[in-house]
């Protein structure tokens, strides 16, 4: 795959993925406890080392191979993306095809003073998550800009 966008988004980023996969561990290991299922009869044969490694690296090993893969650029012709774990995607966004943008933020991402920017198109949603905040804004008028004057004749 080619080298694509350059920017990246805020180093913060990679601790609310952990934070979250976190929780999502936890919450698992609650439930099982909290049912009264013994852990031995979820897993079966499958020993406490395969558990203790694919919780390794999905909080810690993915969300920092994510945030090294997560790219975004914008110029006047298209938004580009590149994302992924396992299998990278690179999405390209002509400019022409963006009917709005806005920005989010949702509590842990106010907290730590950063902001989402989606981009609508006819096709679907696309989202560039965890910039700081200023960024965002600033990125979401930068493409609104950009797309309006890809409309204008």
């Amino acid at each position: 795959m080619p080298a694509g966008p350059s920017r990246s988004l805020a180093p913060l980023a990679r601790w609310v993925w952990r934070g979250r996969l976190l929780f999502i561990w936890g919450v698992v290991l609650l439930f099982t406890t909290v049912i009264g299922l013994p852990v031995k009869v979820i897993l079966g044969p499958v020993p406490w080392a395969v558990v203790a490694i694919a919780a390794f690296l999905t909080i810690v090993v993915a969300p920092e191979v994510g945030w090294r893969n997560w790219r975004w650029d914008v110029d006047p012709e298209a938004i580009e993306i590149r994302h992924g774990v396992v299998k990278l995607r690179l999405t390209r966004i002509p400019m022409p095809r963006v009917q709005h943008v806005e920005t989010t933020q949702d509590v842990v991402e106010r907290y730590l003073k950063l902001a989402s920017v989606h981009i609508y198109t006819a096709a679907g949603k696309h989202n560039i998550a965890l910039l700081p905040y200023d960024d965002a804004d600033h990125l979401r008028s930068q493409i609104s800009d950009l797309a309006r004057t890809a409309d204008a004749p």
